[in-house]
């Protein structure tokens, strides 16, 4: 699917990210980033770094993750790429890939990152509308700072209780992309600080959950699928927030559970229905192990 949205996809906003399936647009990318990530997790258990060093354990895994990545960078979508890439990363090295396996595949990972931006004016400009904003405080409100320039006065205006669920400004054609890319900063508006700042403990509580989940896992394929997925959602969520309050370069990456969108919902949706089980699964297991050492020792 990533190779034919690359050949017949559906463009919009310059880049070429959808299929339509009759009445449907569906975005392959975020498919494919949840089966990365369960397709990792079962790979790794077949083929543990530790036991088979680097080219037989880190080498064909990362070089799955790239050919994946690679596609997903040819729509070009460098930040779902580049978290696709660090989340096989960092799966890697949970399965016990070193370190230093991981040096020279991270290099080239950020190799071909610096000649995406050089291949891509747009996201050059993006990157160096953020530096100027960043070192000297300067932004082009009326040119490539545009975006930023309403999120900031969107979340600055919601100021402690927001202007009403509903009452916001922002949304009527000042800030572009208001119910994906930045749907954060129409929060903020609408519901002020205490409203947004809820909504950060909501993502705090997810990703500890799902954490927890995994370091209770009782075996690998289950300890790296929740980790690796719960490593999704937040940096997911991380990436969006930082755009929307210009802590990193303008991207197309939604909030999950957030931002409109059919195809990441339902990814999103089946990623926590998946950690529910593993951690339903872990209760029962240790609900179990407490009975029988309870009979074992009366």
């Amino acid at each position: 699917m990533l190779v034919l949205v690359v050949v017949t996809g559906h463009m919009s906003n310059g880049a070429t990210r959808w299929l339509r399936v009759g009445i449907l647009n569906l975005q392959p990318t975020e498919l494919a980033r949840l089966t990365a990530v369960i397709f990792l997790a079962w790979w790794l258990k077949r083929r543990p770094p530790a036991e088979l060093g680097f080219w037989r354990g880190v080498a064909p895994t990362l070089a799955l993750v790239g050919g994946v990545a690679g596609l997903i960078l040819l729509q070009p979508n460098l930040s779902s790429a580049g978290l696709l890439g660090a989340v096989g990363f960092i799966m890697v090295f949970l399965a016990g890939g070193s370190l230093l396996y991981l040096a020279a595949p991270l290099a080239a990972a950020g190799a071909a990152g610096i000649l995406a931006l050089a291949t891509h004016p747009y996201m050059m400009e993006r990157l160096e509308t953020f530096s100027r904003f960043v070192f000297s405080g300067t932004l082009d409100a009326r040119g490539s700072g545009w975006q930023l320039d309403q999120s900031l006065i969107a979340i600055g205006s919601g100021g402690w209780l927001g202007r009403g669920l509903g009452g916001g400004l922002q949304k009527y054609l000042f800030l572009p992309e208001a119910h994906t890319d930045f749907i954060f900063s129409i929060l903020a508006e609408e519901l002020g600080f205490f409203g947004s700042s809820f909504l950060l403990i909501l993502f705090g509580l997810l990703v500890w959950r799902g954490m927890r989940a995994s370091a209770r896992a009782l075996d690998p394929f289950t300890y790296l699928l929740s980790a690796g997925l719960t490593l999704q959602l937040g940096l997911y969520a991380i990436v969006n927030l930082a755009v929307a309050t210009g802590l990193a370069p303008t991207t197309g990456l939604p909030l999950p559970f957030v931002s409109y969108g059919g195809s990441a919902l339902l990814v999103n949706l089946t990623a926590a229905g998946l950690l529910y089980r593993v951690s339903a699964v872990n209760e029962a297991e240790e609900a179990l192990a407490r009975r029988r050492w309870s009979r074992e020792n009366p």
